[in-house]
């Protein structure tokens, strides 16, 4: 074999050898941002019965209750803005929305930061970062740009609810 036989074949090997590396690399980045994956441990699912500061009917419309889990639990999410279904809370806010009570989780979607509702704005502020949002949850001024998180409840008596939660 002349010298420039084995110089072209090498030249060959080594591009095969990086084109391999390459397909290898961007094979394995894409298997980890495609698998399945949660940095939480997936929480039974119950209920975790609150006790409301004020009965459900004194709840005006465009107002907004906060609850907190009792001590050894947490709300779970069920779904809306950008926490991941399943992922866990211990702060939420019952507020009477035009389309009648909604759940959502107390925590900023954009950083993480807790909420407070402005009675008489009807809406909710981030202190953190100055994200507001309408009564049900969407952004109204960012820089958050997905919605609070939903809580998924249901009434059990005058200032009762049983939100979709579990012991921690």
């Amino acid at each position: 074999m002349s010298a420039s036989s084995r110089s072209s074949a090498a030249l060959t090997a080594a591009i095969g050898a990086l084109v391999l590396l390459t397909a290898l690399s961007v094979g394995s980045v894409m298997v980890v941002y495609s698998w399945p994956h949660t940095s939480y441990p997936a929480a039974p699912k119950g209920e975790v019965v609150v006790v409301l500061g004020a009965p459900l009917a004194s709840i005006s419309p465009g107002d907004a209750v906060r609850f907190d889990a009792p001590d050894g639990a947490v709300f779970i999410i069920n779904g809306g803005g950008t926490s991941a279904v399943l992922k866990t809370t211990k702060t939420g806010w019952l507020a009477n929305t035009s389309s009648g009570l909604l759940a959502l989780d107390a925590t900023s979607s954009d950083d993480g930061c807790p909420v407070h509702f402005d009675p008489a704005a009807h809406r909710f502020e981030s202190p953190c970062h100055g994200s507001i949002y309408a009564l049900d949850g969407r952004v109204l001024r960012g820089p958050a740009v997905a919605p609070l998180s939903h809580l998924a409840f249901r009434e059990l008596d005058a200032n009762r609810i049983a939100v979709v939660g579990s012991l921690a």
